[in-house]
């Protein structure tokens, strides 16, 4: 114990107060991490359809099963982001009590989340050390990590492969179709340039259904 902790220690409310900057601050990367995986989703797609124009149905696979994975992180982080909001909302309901009651109350709730945020790699340590102090304030009971949730998670993405695959690919080729509307209104020479390109994606699309199948 630090001299200053003999001196002054933190009120439960100073406690939430510093749980609450350092969810926010989680939140906040979290919203970082959701964009730069938007960002590299759309390098990805792209490098998939240029696959396939080349002949490289092996590798737009490949590519595609990462892109697939991708967007379970992705997902995984929205999720994660939704239980740190609901925390910081709890939060500030237990300093309303803890006004009145004099004391944090422990709530089920907040276990689960922080639980769940601990299956997040980047977030173990973090949310390890804040579930320790929330336990010795009486917010939460003993934690036990549960980390099973992890071991099955590349072999469904296997089992799911194909079909999402195919997905993925069908996907791709709807932005080629819409981007081809409205052409019949352009200069002369650029609609036989889009004509051209309309032969090109016409392969593309033969490509991709021969990878759907």
């Amino acid at each position: 114990m630090g001299l200053m902790d003999i001196f002054h220690k933190k009120t439960p409310e100073e406690l939430a107060k510093e749980w609450k900057k350092g969810l926010k601050s989680e939140v906040r990367n979290m919203d970082r991490g959701i964009r730069k995986i938007e960002m590299e989703e759309i390098k990805v797609k792209n490098n998939i359809k240029m696959m396939v124009k080349k002949g490289q149905e092996d590798n737009a696979k490949i590519v595609a099963r990462e892109l697939i994975k991708t967007r379970k992180a992705k997902e995984r982080l929205i999720r994660t982001k939704a239980q740190m909001n609901s925390v910081i909302l709890q939060l500030d309901q237990q300093v309303q009590q803890l006004r009145v009651m004099g004391a944090l109350q422990k709530s089920a709730d907040v276990m689960k989340c922080m639980n769940e945020m601990m299956k997040l790699p980047d977030l173990q340590a973090t949310m390890r050390n804040m579930s320790k102090e929330m336990e010795k304030a009486g917010l939460i009971e003993e934690m036990v990590d549960d980390m099973m949730e992890d071991v099955f998670e590349d072999e469904d993405v296997e089992e799911a492969a194909d079909e999402e695959v195919s997905e993925v690919l069908n996907e791709i080729l709807e932005n080629v179709k819409s981007t081809r509307v409205g052409s019949s209104k352009l200069p002369q020479k650029q609609v036989e340039e889009e004509e051209e390109e309309d032969e090109s994606e016409l392969e593309l699309q033969k490509r991709l259904s021969s990878l759907r199948n």
